[in-house]
């Protein structure tokens, strides 16, 4: 039922105001795809308050701001007409941004990059996939030289700063993150690791965990994925085990005096960018009422020719 014609079986005592809540009322418990993401999101907050140390020094603010700019971004990438045109344009020219990683390969190495459509040949892993690595890094290497990247990082990291309340090492390191890694992040914020405190620690990395490099998300890209819903999802992430290794190492050999507290607070880390993860989900489920699948690249037919590459 429309929201329009519930209004003629509503009780002629209820003001329009009235009318207005019960109709959106209605229409919500009829969305129960909505509800169920909405109520994961209510859980997963719980569960984190409940993992906290301290719960009466929890800070809301950037709960709240995270949670509203997250929704915004959602509203413009998925519901507005131009916002959705927007995001397929970025996702077409990274793809073709990244190609010519893969025209390089297929130059250097031939039929390894692009093998003959026999018997699912695959093309290798360290003459196709990394290549996209090594290119989009040196990229970012050449725009470290000229000094766009941290023009560019200082800037979004004084808005993330102003609008979560944030502290500076924890913003740039947060948006630093998205363009570099769970390793190389933390080199800009080098001199202050040893002055953090378990919380901000706690925090970076999180942030790590949490994201993934533009280089990583370039070999997704590589292996056929939609990166049109990889970019609007974000739901790869480092958050795993193996990740843990790569931080203790990496961010603890920048500043030994934390290493007690990487150790300490890595599963937690794990745990609370796994649920970053999740909650990103529960608003694409609020957001999108029909999912979109990503169909199956691989080849069934052995030594069929014909196959369409």
């Amino acid at each position: 039922m429309a929201l329009n014609d519930m209004k003629s079986s509503f009780p002629p005592k209820l003001t329009t105001q009235q009318k207005k809540y019960l109709q959106y009322g209605f229409w919500l418990l009829g969305q129960w795809q909505r509800l169920n993401c909405l109520a994961g999101i209510v859980v997963l907050v719980l569960l984190l308050v409940l993992l906290s140390e301290n719960k009466s020094k929890i800070n809301w603010r950037p709960v709240i701001w995270g949670f509203a700019i997250q929704f915004c971004i959602g509203l413009f990438a998925l519901q507005w007409e131009y916002g959705v045109v927007a995001f397929e344009f970025i996702s077409e020219k990274i793809v073709a941004f990244l190609d010519f990683a893969q025209y390089g390969a297929a130059f250097t190495y031939g039929f390894l990059v692009n093998p003959p459509p026999i018997c699912g040949m695959n093309a290798v892993f360290a003459f196709s996939v990394l290549q996209a690595i090594l290119y989009f890094g040196a990229f970012v290497a050449l725009l470290y030289q000229l000094g766009v990247m941290q023009l560019v990082l200082i800037k979004v990291a004084w808005l993330v700063q102003i609008t979560l309340g944030t502290t500076a090492t924890e913003s740039l390191n947060a948006v630093a993150s998205i363009f570099l890694g769970l390793s190389e992040a933390p080199l800009l914020i080098k001199p202050y690791l040893s002055q953090l405190t378990h919380s901000e620690v706690f925090a970076i990395m999180c942030a790590g965990f949490a994201s993934v490099a533009g280089s990583l998300f370039a070999a997704y890209v590589s292996f056929g994925g939609h990166s049109q819903m990889m970019a609007t999802y974000a739901l790869c992430s480092f958050a795993n085990i193996g990740s843990i290794g790569i931080q203790l190492g990496s961010v603890g050999s920048l500043s030994p005096k934390i290493k007690p507290i990487l150790a300490k607070y890595a599963l937690r880390a794990v745990a609370t960018a796994c649920i970053a993860s999740f909650i990103t989900t529960c608003w694409a489920g609020i957001l999108i009422s029909e999912p979109q699948i990503c169909l199956s690249s691989a080849q069934s037919a052995c030594f069929n020719v014909t196959v369409p590459r």
